[in-house]
């Protein structure tokens, strides 16, 4: 499969995740931490597992591997449990926007410490990439009164964005030592098992006893949807060989879930920006993608 079909899947199912996720996280009182290792351990890792088993999943195991499935698990894990508290408090379109400045990071550690680069063709795509993120924030603007934002919670966004980059330049390197499905049983098991041990100390009798079947449900449909959108990720990065490519296109991703929150979840936007922002998408994929 041609590595530009994939990550057409990919955005497909990192949407879905994305409205579910915060359409969930609107009416859950779960602390975040115990969400994101519900998610990993109901949703993501048993059908990751699954996968893995299913295609070759050789590894060249050393030292250096353990070591690099131990980052990217932590810095993963770490990273998923505060971007669901992130998401819970602001609305989606802001979260992914800051979210993307860990797209510079990846850009800057891919050439730095992979030496993967970018053209020209694909940096002219990837500032239209950004730019179109950037405006599909100014464009949310909530139906209701909005909201103010909790303290703290950009600065939140931005250093897990930063922990992100570190996470998936790992798991790039990682994947130099592995097939693909050796990397969804042990690099997502790594993930699964830290974001776990994070949780443990939120995770209690009172807490246990709050879990509903809903929540229960809802974190095996959004880790499941995920672990999809995963396959697609990491079929691209493997397929297409440039992490900071990659990771550029992936930044369409916030124009597609602007839409679909207005559709979806009555996140209202100016419908003007919303829509400038997907032809600025669409015009960088293309000429970073082809």
């Amino acid at each position: 499969m041609d590595w530009h079909i994939s990550l057409l899947f990919f955005y497909v199912f990192a949407v879905l995740k994305s409205l579910g996720q915060r359409r969930y996280l609107r009416k859950t009182g779960l602390p975040s931490s115990v969400v994101a290792s519900m998610n990993y351990v109901l949703g993501i890792f048993p059908l990751a597992l699954v996968v893995g088993l299913l295609l070759p999943h050789h590894v060249d195991w050393s030292w250096w591997v353990i070591c690099l499935l131990v980052i990217e698990g932590f810095a993963i894990g770490l990273c998923n449990k505060l971007f669901v508290r992130a998401i819970k408090r602001l609305p989606i379109s802001l979260f992914q926007t800051l979210n993307q400045s860990g797209t510079i990071f990846v850009i800057l550690g891919g050439w730095v410490l992979l030496g993967e680069t970018l053209s020209m063709m694909q940096m002219i795509g990837v500032v239209f990439i950004l730019a179109a993120a950037v405006l599909s924030a100014f464009a949310a603007k909530s139906k209701k009164r909005a909201q103010p934002i909790q303290p703290g919670t950009v600065k939140l966004v931005i250093i897990a964005a930063i922990i992100m980059s570190v996470g998936l330049l790992t798991e790039k390197a990682a994947l130099g030592h592995m097939d693909i499905g050796g990397y969804f049983i042990f690099g997502i098991g790594s993930q699964a098992l830290f974001v776990t041990l994070i949780a443990l100390k939120d995770m209690n009798k009172k807490v246990w006893k709050a879990v509903t079947r809903s929540d229960i449900r809802n974190n095996v449909v959004v880790g499941m949807v995920g672990v999809l959108g995963g396959f697609s990720y990491l079929y691209t990065v493997s397929a297409a060989d440039n992490i900071p490519l990659v990771v550029s296109l992936n930044s369409f991703v916030l124009p597609l879930t602007a839409l679909g929150s207005y559709w979806l979840l009555r996140e209202r936007e100016d419908q003007k920006k919303l829509w400038g922002s997907i032809a600025l998408g669409m015009i960088g994929v293309c000429i970073a993608a082809l």
